[in-house]
């Protein structure tokens, strides 16, 4: 039909309108070719004359139209036919009615077209003294008059225009409804079909799509005013043609995302069958006027944040315990005169008060109130809770309560480094608040700082300590030298369970280790807990009372994106629907390019995205939080230290862009999305290849035996040719300075720049250097003969090592693993 319409429509235009009839009525194939060539050859001309006067329009338009609310031109010799397509293209341009009129001896005859409400007959008829002869309809009119009356017929049409509110020129028509492109196959669009026959009074439906791309896009035709494209929300792909693109030069450059009107047709070519939309309208996405408290709110997403930090290590690779040591001192004798006052309330009113300051007036669920409970009574407890069903609470909780009442320290037990890292900033936060004293213990505390920390918990000015099973069983003398542990914590407990399978000896330990702490009372927490796990863990930490919530979280949908090609369209879909979302990345450098890309694209909301990560300062990584709960922010790019702490209920959407670097972050990450309860919506955008990277970005955190083998040689080598040369005893060297000695001494083991830094920390633990300053300032100095020791003796390197271990454990699940098994790990837990 779009081939064979406006060739019988040409007849009409351009010559004799019998030749259309003779044609459709034509029994004889001969004379029905002659006359098909015939129409042929007048649609051509009619499109070359189109063309032409089309040009010639547009340049008489820029030249005389001012802005008003109508469009008037003519010129000498324009053809009768093509007058009121001209037209047409002139209103989808300009959005006003236009007349367009062709001047002969002195008579000027036109065609006009209307544009929204305007009712353009009635407009012409009140200018009627003006003219010779008129007709029509609300939406087109042919008018003739003196070819001088030209200019008064536009003041006077403009004037009479005027008077119409600007809603009338507003071109609207009804959508049917938003579809998704995954949902536009051929028996969709088929079914539509029966609706038929479509006509002025049974409209084919239109349908809209939001948030999509315009990938591939192409001007086509023998004008180059029609664009060819492929509609793509990065899941579901369509071909896509719109006719006649209005400033079709500034729609073929749109890279932002867009709002498309169209019909859904099944397209039958070369005997194959796709779907395909014709285009009636597209809506490119622009920027909006953000006020000035979404501007002051978003204030740290800024790009210039992103320049001090992109250069660090990647979030939860690391402890920022610099940033972690103390508070300001004001805030700190807030938190102390809180103390106080805390300390003065019963037990039970003590617990009311605490869960208030966390979690407002909610009250905490069966299982949480049954959990402290024991926990107040000193038994050991394991309790079995889904992801986000608030397991951190009851611990938080009852660990302030020790510290205020009783004076007695806490020891919260994490399984990995990084999870250390993402759930130490706001605890210490808030415990800040509370006047109460939390600091990291890990592999990556430095020497100095963990010598400081181990005399304030003797000292009773420490009361809670984040940090793994490795480096408490190692510390364990200084742990117990304190004599006040009085409380332990093991999360994701489960890992417990597999201990007397080998994977994590570290926990076999813990037995001991709680004896020599002076039998404190034990917590374990988990979300993965079958009656074999539940027995293991219970036997392992000699615990009596077991705490189960069977909850099931119906409320979340997975959405299976794994190994998109094209994955980027798809964020853009995801977060350009305006719905509060976080998406997950594995560094911080991608968190603020992924962020700049988003503001880009969906620029309507580039005031409303902002990126995170623990590089951030605190002031900035609280105004974000602040400014994402109170909906100024609508979309976080983050590493995995958003949301450990952050008590947001009404996330709609998580997106893990890249994979997680364990089970555990993949369930806290995921677990984040509609803890309000309404629906809420995991999507999975990862693939392979981020599996590579993540790999290597381990690699580089934590070195294995022949790379620490190459740096160890390269230390020597350099600080044994300064000492030569200069008589000094350390010496200075940039990270990328002593991987290219690596690569020198042994070209068969090329060792990162990046995991030189966890090198020389692993040395300085078992005592092999020493190390002054930091980064360009520092200065190392080599042991002179460190004698043997075992790396297993370095927490920093078991942690490091555990966590690839985790991780090698983990891809292969997060890769292949059903969507269906996926969404079981994240809104129901697994009981005894």
């Amino acid at each position: 039909s779009f081939s064979l319409i406006p060739r019988l429509n040409a007849a009409g235009r351009m010559a004799d309108p019998a030749l259309a009839l003779d044609l459709l009525l034509a029994r004889d194939p001969i004379e029905a070719g002659r006359l098909a060539a015939e129409l042929e050859e007048i649609n051509q001309e009619r499109r070359s004359i189109e063309a032409a006067l089309a040009d010639e329009a547009f340049e008489r338009v820029e030249s005389t139209y001012a802005g008003g609310r109508v469009v008037v031109v003519g010129g000498e010799g324009w053809h009768e036919g093509v007058k009121g397509i001209v037209a047409s293209r002139i209103v989808n341009r300009y959005h006003v009615p236009a007349l367009l009129f062709s001047i002969e001896d002195g008579v000027a005859r036109g065609s006009g077209r209307s544009v929204g409400t305007v009712n353009l007959f009635e407009a012409v008829e009140r200018c009627s003294d003006l003219l010779t002869r008129f007709g029509g309809h609300a939406g087109a009119v042919g008018v003739t008059l003196p070819a001088d009356r030209l200019d008064d017929l536009r003041d006077r049409l403009d004037a009479v225009l005027s008077e119409l509110p600007s809603e009338a020129f507003e071109d609207t028509g009804e959508i049917a409804t938003t579809v998704r492109l995954s949902e536009l196959d051929i028996e969709t669009i088929e079914q539509v079909s029966l609706l038929e026959p479509f006509g002025q009074g049974n409209k084919v439906p239109l349908l809209a799509a939001t948030g999509v791309t315009m990938a591939d896009r192409f001007c086509v035709g023998k004008t180059g005013d029609h664009m060819r494209f492929t509609a793509t929300d990065g899941a579901a792909s369509v071909a896509a043609i719109m006719f006649r693109v209005p400033e079709i030069d500034t729609v073929c450059a749109c890279d932002s995302v867009v709002d498309l009107v169209f019909e859904a047709v099944a397209e039958h070519w070369q005997g194959r069958v796709k779907p395909k939309l014709m285009v009636k309208d597209i809506l490119c996405h622009a920027p909006g006027d953000a006020d000035a408290r979404a501007q002051a709110s978003a204030g740290p997403a800024r790009d210039s944040s992103s320049e001090a930090t992109s250069k660090k290590e990647p979030s939860g690779m690391e402890a920022p315990a610099a940033r972690q040591s103390g508070a300001e001192p004001a805030t700190a004798r807030q938190g102390a005169a809180r103390r106080a006052l805390l300390a003065q309330l019963p037990y039970d009113e003590l617990t009311r008060s605490l869960l208030h300051t966390f979690i407002g007036a909610s009250a905490p669920h069966r299982a949480q109130s049954d959990a402290l409970e024991a926990l107040g009574q000193g038994m050991n407890t394991l309790a079995v809770m889904g992801t986000g069903r608030g397991k951190s609470l009851i611990f938080q909780v009852h660990a302030i309560r020790e510290a205020v009442i009783n004076r007695r320290a806490s020891v919260l037990v994490y399984p990995l480094r990084a999870l250390v890292a993402d759930q130490a900033f706001h605890l210490i936060a808030a415990c800040t608040a509370l006047g109460v004293r939390a600091a990291v213990l890990t592999g990556d505390t430095l020497q100095p700082a963990r010598d400081r920390a181990f005399a304030e918990l003797a000292a009773g000015s420490l009361d809670i300590v984040l940090t793994t099973p490795e480096f408490l069983a190692i510390h364990a003398e200084r742990f117990a030298q304190s004599g006040r542990v009085g409380f332990v914590v093991v999360d994701e407990a489960h890992h417990a369970a597999r201990a007397r399978s080998g994977e994590r000896s570290a926990y076999l330990e813990l037995p001991h280790v709680f004896e020599r702490l002076g039998s404190p009372t034990v917590l374990a927490v988990t979300a993965t807990a079958d009656a074999h796990a539940a027995d293991e863990i219970c036997q392992l930490f000699d615990i009596g009372r077991v705490v189960v919530d069977k909850t099931i979280r119906e409320n979340l949908e997975l959405e299976d994106d794994r190994d998109l090609t094209a994955r980027e369209n798809r964020l853009v879909s995801i977060v350009a629907a305006g719905e509060k979302t976080v998406v997950y990345v594995n560094s911080r450098d991608q968190a603020a390019q992924l962020a700049r890309t988003l503001r880009k694209r969906v620029p309507e909301l580039a005031h409303a995205i902002a990126f995170y990560h623990a590089g951030l300062a605190r002031e900035d990584r609280t105004r974000i939080e602040e400014a994402f709960r109170a909906g100024a922010l609508e979309c976080i790019v983050s590493t995995s230290a958003f949301g450990e702490g952050v008590n947001l209920p009404d996330i709609r959407h998580v997106v893990l862009y890249h994979m997680p670097f364990s089970a555990t972050e993949f369930n806290q990450m995921s677990g984040r999305a509609g803890r309000d309860g309404e629906p809420a919506t995991v999507h999975l955008l990862y693939s392979a290849r981020d599996a590579r990277i993540n790999e290597r970005m381990l690699d580089a955190a934590a070195p294995e035996r022949e790379e620490l083998v190459t740096i160890y040689r390269a230390l020597q080598t350099m600080w044994r040719s300064h000492r030569g040369k200069t008589g000094e005893e350390s010496f200075s060297a940039t990270d990328l300075d002593i991987s290219s000695m690596c690569l020198a001494i042994d070209a068969r083991t090329p060792v990162d720049e990046r995991a030189v830094k966890s090198g020389i920390a692993i040395f300085e633990e078992l005592g092999f250097a020493r190390v002054e300053g930091f980064d360009d300032a520092r200065r190392i100095e080599m042991s002179e003969r460190p004698g043997h020791m075992s790396l297993t003796s370095s927490t920093r390197y078991l942690e490091g090592l555990r966590t690839r271990l985790a991780f090698t454990t983990f891809r292969g699940w997060a890769l292949d693993a059903p969507a269906h098994d996926m969404l079981a790990r994240v809104n129901r837990p697994i009981t005894p």
